[in-house]
C-alpha cells in the first residue's frame, strides 16, 4: 500500500509540473528592496536607511507621555516592517533601554538571541532578536534600544520567517544604518 501512495504522489507531482505548477508560491514575497533612501526625523535626532517602497505612517503625539516620534513602515506585501519610537528628555532616563527590550516579550513572543550591549550609530544600548506568532504568521524581528542624550530610541525591524533568506539581510541593513545625532 505505501508504494501505491508513493506512485500516486509522484504522478500528481508530475502532472502539476507538466501543468506549469512547478514553483512553490506560498511564503514567497513580491517585495524587493531595489531603491533606498534615508529617513531623518523632523528634529534631526535620528535617521536610518530604508527601501523606498516601504509605506510610512507617523502616529501623531496626543498626550505628553507619548513618544516625541512614533512611526512605522511596511512593505507593500507586508512581509517586512519597522517601528521607531523616539523620546527626547533633558533628564536622564535610567533603565529606558533595558525596559524597552523587556517590553518585546509577551505570551506570543520569545527571544531567539541573548540581549547584548551595543554601540550603534552614536548611541549605546542593547540589541536582541525575537520570534512572534506561529505557522505562516510567524515573524522574526530585531529590536534595538539606544540612548544618546537627549535622544532615546526603540527600533524594531521584522520579517516573515518563511522569507528569512531574502528579508533578513534587508532588515539587518536597515538596523545597522540607525544613527542618533545631536542637532
Amino acid at each position: 500500500m505505501p508504494s501505491k501512495v508513493l506512485v500516486s504522489g509522484i504522478a500528481v507531482l508530475a502532472s502539476l509540473v507538466a501543468a506549469g505548477c512547478d514553483q512553490v508560491t506560498q511564503g514567497q514575497t513580491d517585495f524587493q528592496a531595489l531603491e533606498w533612501a534615508t529617513y531623518t526625523s523632523p528634529d534631526k535626532h535620528v535617521s536610518f536607511d530604508y527601501p523606498t517602497s516601504l509605506k510610512l505612517t507617523v502616529r501623531p503625539r496626543q498626550v505628553e507621555s507619548d513618544p516625541h516620534l512614533a512611526l512605522f513602515m511596511v512593505s507593500p506585501d507586508e512581509s517586512l516592517g519597522l517601528t521607531l519610537m523616539l523620546r527626547i528628555s533633558s533628564e536622564p532616563l535610567p533603565g529606558y533601554c533595558a525596559d524597552m527590550m523587556a517590553s518585546c516579550l509577551d505570551a506570543n513572543t520569545t527571544a531567539i538571541t541573548k540581549c547584548e550591549p551595543i554601540s550603534l550609530g552614536g548611541g549605546l544600548g542593547f540589541r536582541q532578536e525575537f520570534r512572534s506568532g506561529s505557522g505562516w504568521l510567524t515573524n522574526e524581528f530585531v529590536a534595538v534600544a539606544l540612548e544618546a542624550q537627549p535622544a532615546y530610541v526603540h527600533f524594531t525591524c521584522d520579517y516573515k520567517v518563511q522569507n528569512k533568506q531574502q528579508l533578513q539581510p534587508i532588515c539587518e541593513r536597515i538596523v545597522e544604518s540607525l544613527r542618533l545625532q545631536s542637532p
